[in-house]
């Protein structure tokens, strides 16, 4: 009598599995503080004002309704 046979696990053992996943969501969560932090501190720059003012004369010139910068 064949008695029943134990299961095949495929792939990485789930503690592998569990590291895996915990570092690629600390990466996710890092990069994404980095990136608020970028844009915070140069949201409000002289030179992103100066492109705005740029970019609503052209629209204004094209004959356009454009958004105050």
């Amino acid at each position: 009598m064949i008695g029943p046979e134990s299961p095949q696990q495929e792939g990485a053992p789930d503690s592998v599995r569990r590291i895996i996943y915990v570092s690629v969501a600390v990466v996710l969560v890092a990069m994404a503080v980095a990136g608020v932090i970028v844009f915070k501190r140069h949201g409000d720059s002289d030179a992103a004002l100066r492109k705005a003012q740029v970019l609503q004369s052209r629209l204004m010139a094209a004959g356009f309704d454009s958004p105050d910068p």
